[in-house]
């Protein structure tokens, strides 16, 4: 969903994809996104409780989302780096 804002106007709401999924999704790629990108460590993981798995379709919707920009030929100069966080997050989750 998308939200536009303008000055003395109400919020105007696009976009609307009605889908729903769990909220461990959503705390999976939260979870996802501090391993790969802000240093969460192991420790840290089991302390939130999030399931594993959840924390691994984060991860894999990130990498489609890599993949997506290879597809394009965007974002390239990045990729050696992008799969060596995706790879980090995997080992920390015991993929």
């Amino acid at each position: 969903m998308n939200v536009l804002f303008e000055a003395e106007r109400p919020p105007g709401i696009i976009d609307v994809s009605p889908y729903w999924r769990p909220a461990s999704y959503a705390d999976g790629i939260i979870l996802a996104d501090a391993l790969c990108w802000h240093g969460l460590d192991r420790a840290a993981l089991e302390e939130l409780n999030v399931p594993v798995a959840a924390i691994a379709r984060g991860l894999l919707f990130r990498v489609l989302t890599t993949q997506e920009r290879i597809n394009d030929g965007v974002g390239m100069d990045f990729l050696k780096d992008e799969i060596a966080r995706y790879e980090k997050a995997a080992s920390a989750i015991g993929l």
